[in-house]
């Protein structure tokens, strides 16, 4: 019966950028040698939602931006449907994710062509679809899949998968269509004929997002949507609104938005709370310099968000991420702030002195961290080690009740095994198309656990 048809792989990559999303929304694959590839980051119908201010733009363009950092051969685009972003706060948020300065000047390199940035002064949403489809026809006809490091278990080889393009619509409650701006464009505020303007606008988008699961998987691209959370008027006590999602209250609804976006999301994340990072004081927890040790500073805010959706993880635990107002996410100290948050995981020292349990030998403080984690790129790996090991901890009780090992624990004695941490702390944690030329060297937090347990030994190492 079923001779005529085609399997479906039995996965789909994700791509890799750290920062407490991999391991919430991923699960470990084996690799053509042997290594435990973390698949999970960012699927390919990715949603941010929250209410006004909450930093959704923030977090889709880390999101974004570290895919194109960590994929080289990955194209990306923005629509801007506010008109409120630009290209300049892009490239800055570039910088800081990295300092080189490579990745921001591939946004506006116009002979390589990587970026594409425009917005609604430039095209209604009906105009910018039509042009973005051609353009996923033309990517399926004329590019070729290339190999990933990931093992087909059945063949013996490697998957295939088209070069990425990822990108963002910021924000998808503001899109709007072709028929819309007409409406817009000709009538006069209160006018009835602008009464059915919501409901035309809400039909476009239906018709956008349900062509959505099949184009991302064909075309090999990854869109991220933001939207507007905010309070439904419940008129009846007695009949109010019905929950949509089971975590996300009944009262809460993601605005001009419609059904679709609740179920065809593979990852959908939600901004529940966002307030400053102070000390007892009220000064900054973690303070740049001493220019920015000032009472009352705001930069820098915690923001609660809520896996609502995961099509590979678990919904409804929320995690911390930090974010700085003017340099966008922040990396280390979001990962800091989740062992700190969960008994000290990883963490030596005292409260004043603090160490990395895989890095004893370098002390920080809250007033230090920040200068250390952008001069010390060990201190980064270590920190994004031992987050993941605390999320497979929290998150993955399974595997973690047989083979998780105390942090000191295991770098003592991974250290008598002869492995050197100067050479495991300068590896990558994400799976690259070059897996295995790449000269920064793959190593998971999983494989370490497996290494401890004398069940992996690196590929890319000589044999013990």
């Amino acid at each position: 019966m079923f001779a005529k048809f085609k399997q479906a792989k039995p996965f789909r990559p994700q791509f890799s950028i750290g920062c407490l999303f991999d391991i919430a929304t991923g699960r470990y694959e084996k690799g053509m040698k042997g290594e435990n590839i973390l698949n999970g980051g960012v699927a390919n119908i990715e949603g941010v939602t929250g209410p006004g201010n909450s930093f959704k733009s923030t977090i889709a363009h880390f999101r974004m931006l570290k895919v194109l950092l960590n994929y080289v051969v990955a194209t990306g685009f923005m629509y801007d449907t506010e008109n409120s972003a630009t290209l300049s706060r892009l490239k800055d948020l570039a910088n800081v994710i990295d300092p080189s300065g490579a990745l921001a000047r591939s946004l506006d390199d116009e002979e390589l062509q990587r970026f594409l940035f425009t917005d609604a002064a430039e095209y209604n949403g009906s105009d910018w679809w039509a042009l973005f489809k051609e353009g996923v026809i033309e990517r399926i006809e004329k590019l070729k899949e290339i190999d990933t490091p990931f093992l087909n278990v059945k063949t013996n080889e490697c998957y295939k998968l088209l070069p990425p393009m990822v990108g963002e619509i910021d924000s998808f409650s503001q899109f709007q269509t072709a028929a819309v701006f007409k409406k817009v464009e000709a009538g006069k505020v209160g006018e009835s004929e602008l009464n059915s303007v919501s409901m035309q606008n809400s039909n476009g988008k239906a018709q956008l997002l349900d062509t959505l699961p099949y184009l991302t998987s064909k075309g090999g691209f990854t869109m991220i949507l933001t939207a507007h959370m905010g309070d439904t008027i419940v008129m009846d006590q007695y009949n109010g609104p019905k929950k949509k999602l089971a975590f996300v209250k009944a009262t809460r609804k993601m605005k001009k938005t419609t059904e679709s976006f609740t179920f065809l999301t593979n990852n959908l994340f939600e901004v529940i709370d966002a307030k400053p990072m102070f000390d007892n004081n009220k000064q900054p927890e973690f303070p740049r310099d001493d220019n920015d040790d000032l009472k009352g500073m705001t930069d820098l805010m915690e923001l609660t968000v809520m896996p609502i959706r995961t099509k590979g993880g678990i919904t409804g635990f929320p995690f911390s991420l930090v974010v700085s107002q003017r340099f966008g996410l922040q990396e280390t100290l979001s990962e800091y702030w989740y062992l700190k948050t969960y008994g000290r995981f990883g963490l030596t020292g005292n409260q004043v002195q603090q160490r990395l349990a895989l890095l004893p030998d370098v002390v920080f403080t809250r007033k230090s961290i920040r200068r250390i984690s952008q001069e010390n790129a060990k201190f980064r790996r270590a920190s994004q080690l031992l987050s993941e090991l605390c999320q497979i901890n929290n998150l993955w009780p399974e595997y973690a009740i047989e083979n998780m090992v105390e942090p000191t624990k295991l770098y003592e004695g991974l250290k008598e095994k002869g492995y050197d941490w100067d050479e495991l702390l300068e590896t990558r944690g994400h799976w690259t198309f070059d897996q295995y030329t790449n000269p920064v060297k793959y190593l998971s937090a999983k494989d370490l656990l497996e290494m401890y347990h004398g069940n992996y030994h690196p590929y890319w190492m000589a044999a013990k």
